[in-house]
């Protein structure tokens, strides 16, 4: 599942979320996509934030979970000063090496 934790800030809207939409032409890309808020009282996110219990709020965060567990994480200071091209190649790379089975 590719999670992209939303924030109102520029980067979020500049370059998380379109390039989140350019990765998904990618047919590495997860098939069940969800988005979020982190917060307390955000009961519907309950289980998605437990995957994320321990990392740092600091919004926008995309993440690939599977099987329980987080995968790959994209972080606020990894989004910053990119591009959306920059932000989709990243994650075209990590959908890659998840989708590889290991040798």
């Amino acid at each position: 599942m590719l999670l992209v934790v939303n924030s109102i800030c520029g980067c979020a809207a500049g370059v998380a979320r379109p390039g989140v939409a350019r990765s998904l032409q990618n047919p590495d890309a997860p098939k069940n996509l969800a988005t979020g808020l982190r917060g307390p009282g955000r009961r519907g996110d309950r289980p998605r934030q437990e995957l994320l219990r321990g990392i740092p709020a600091l919004l926008p965060q995309i993440a690939i979970l599977g099987n329980g567990r987080l995968l790959f994480m994209l972080q606020r200071h990894e989004i910053e000063g990119r591009t959306p091209e920059q932000i989709a190649a990243a994650l075209a790379v990590a959908y890659q090496k998840l989708a590889t089975p290991a040798a």
